[in-house]
């Protein structure tokens, strides 16, 4: 219901509203199993929502199928914290993203990672929690695309105005 309320304020208000928050940047929404099945999507830009599965999905056929659902719909779709597990491997060509986690693994073991992920993969790797610039030098030299962390901006509080703080509000309450 969160990520829903989140969506809906940030997605079905003006553009201005989203550009205020992304800065025009697409903005990576973490999904549940049960979140991104749920989701009527059809609603929401393709260029300014990236679809992130959580590590936690249980992969079934539903998942799969939704996840192929929104690629053929122009949806990105994002592994956060991926791991190589066998199951994760084999649905990595529906992955347009895959996001590493640096304060989670050890060099050695993000390098492990690395080497299990096919040299001929369709996916960008993005370096994420980038803490300082240690961090992002060795994610530049390992081959990442993309780069998430405080080493690169320190994230920052955004305000409504009352008016929009009310409707969201309202909106969270109404929706069971």
């Amino acid at each position: 219901m969160a990520t829903q309320a989140v969506l809906d304020m940030t997605f079905n208000t003006t553009a201005t509203q989203t550009n205020f928050i992304s800065k025009g940047f697409p903005c990576f929404v973490n999904f549940s199993h049960k979140s991104i099945t749920d989701c009527n999507p059809s609603k929401f830009p393709q260029s300014q929502l990236v679809f992130e599965i959580l590590e936690s999905c249980d992969i079934d056929g539903t998942l799969i199928a939704t996840i192929r659902e929104l690629r053929r719909k122009g949806f990105l779709i994002a592994f956060d914290d991926f791991q190589p597990t066998r199951s994760w491997l084999d649905i990595l060509p529906l992955a347009d993203i895959v996001k590493i986690d640096f304060s989670a693994l050890s060099s050695s073991t993000i390098l492990q990672l690395l080497r299990l992920i096919p040299k001929d993969r369709k996916c960008k790797l993005l370096a994420e929690k980038l803490e300082n610039q240690a961090e992002v030098d060795q994610a530049l030299s390992l081959g990442f695309d993309l780069f998430q962390g405080y080493a690169l901006h320190r994230p920052e509080n955004l305000s409504l105005s009352k008016a929009e703080a009310s409707e969201a509000v309202t909106w969270v309450r109404t929706s069971d």
